[in-house]
């Protein structure tokens, strides 16, 4: 079976330039990929990848996701930490602590998504690893001894709920010192 390319679209630009003196140029980019990918060009994409691909894509992309809110929230309480030190102005520490708030629940909602992208593939999956041996079928295996504590959904949203709180505490502390 060959590489699929499908998904690493290649972009077929063309450039008119309007006037050899102007500085206007029109440009387009067409991806490739997508039309591959459904077939229209002949070609056949295995149902297989697509579901693989997308639950990947996805599963990375949540990570990612959580990981740049571990560094914003680094930063962020790092700010209100040096703030208290400095014993810098209330208002301050009022606008971290929204900031805070602000960031758990744009990522909470950013985290929520991903779970629906990542939940529409779980049965396609589950139905690809049924061909699979008992001992392979990962989601199958994950479905019947996982908990409700130990899982990257519990961790990221008691991190974001503690986060939130953090933030409102700030705020609130601010408040009362303005």
């Amino acid at each position: 079976m060959r590489p699929n390319n499908s998904f690493k679209p290649n972009l077929l630009r063309s450039t008119k330039h309007m006037s050899e003196k102007a500085c206007h140029v029109f440009g387009s980019a067409t991806q490739v990929g997508l039309t591959q990918a459904l077939g229209l060009t002949g070609g056949f994409m295995d149902g297989k990848n697509l579901v693989w691909d997308h639950f990947k894509f996805n599963a990375e992309q949540r990570l990612k996701g959580f990981n740049f809110f571990v560094l914003l929230s680094i930063f962020a309480d790092g700010g209100v930490f040096t703030a208290l030190e400095k014993g810098l102005d209330p208002k301050l520490l009022v606008l971290l602590g929204l900031f805070i708030v602000l960031l758990s629940l744009v990522f909470w909602l950013v985290d929520s998504r991903s779970r629906q992208l990542l939940n529409i593939t779980i049965p396609a999956l589950k139905e690809i690893e049924s061909e699979f041996p008992e001992k392979y079928r990962l989601f199958a295996i994950d479905a019947i001894e996982q908990g409700s504590v130990v899982r990257y959904t519990f961790a990221i949203r008691v991190l974001l709920v503690a986060q939130l709180l953090f933030g409102v505490g700030v705020s609130c502390y601010g408040l009362s010192r303005w």
